[in-house]
């Protein structure tokens, strides 16, 4: 008895018939995961660590309800110092989330750079500023002065370490 040989199992696959890369466009939409995706529990810590800082500087051992009665007796200037106490680390979270996702797209994406890697930045500043409007108002546009030069910087960074 002879053995058959398929034709398909003996043919090499030709080095030409590599798949294309994927769009720039699909890069920004992969950047503006990764953002989201790193943000969000950054975010979370961060918001942690505050109400931690908060219950620990005026000895509030209940929930929320208790520490908002607590602020509203404060000084206005003492409560403004506490808000930049808070925005601050979040801006941070969100400015490394953004740098990381540049730096996703940046360094693995064919044929992408710091103008795909920003516009993740952008992307991400629109669904954060829609999804927010109805109660931060203007302040809802904030991460567009974070996400986007730090999504940048994290898509030039990674571009220069992109494998040639």
């Amino acid at each position: 008895m002879t053995k058959r040989r398929l034709p398909v199992i003996q043919r090499a696959a030709p080095d030409e018939e590599q798949d294309e890369p994927r769009p720039t466009w699909h890069w920004v939409g992969f950047g503006t995961v990764a953002i989201f995706t790193a943000w969000l529990p950054l975010a979370s810590g961060a918001q942690a660590l505050h109400a931690w800082s908060l219950r620990r500087r005026f000895g509030v051992t209940g929930g929320a309800d208790e520490i908002f009665a607590v602020l509203s007796t404060l000084h206005p200037e003492i409560r403004r110092q506490l808000l930049w106490e808070m925005v601050a680390p979040h801006a941070a979270m969100l400015a490394l989330a953004s740098f990381a996702g540049g730096y996703l797209v940046g360094r693995f994406g064919e044929r992408t750079g710091v103008k795909e890697a920003a516009l993740a930045g952008v992307a991400t500043s629109v669904v954060a500023a829609l999804l927010s409007w109805s109660t931060a108002g203007i302040f809802a546009l904030v991460p567009f002065v974070l996400a986007v030069p730090f999504s940048s910087l994290g898509g030039y960074v990674g571009a220069k370490k992109k494998k040639p």
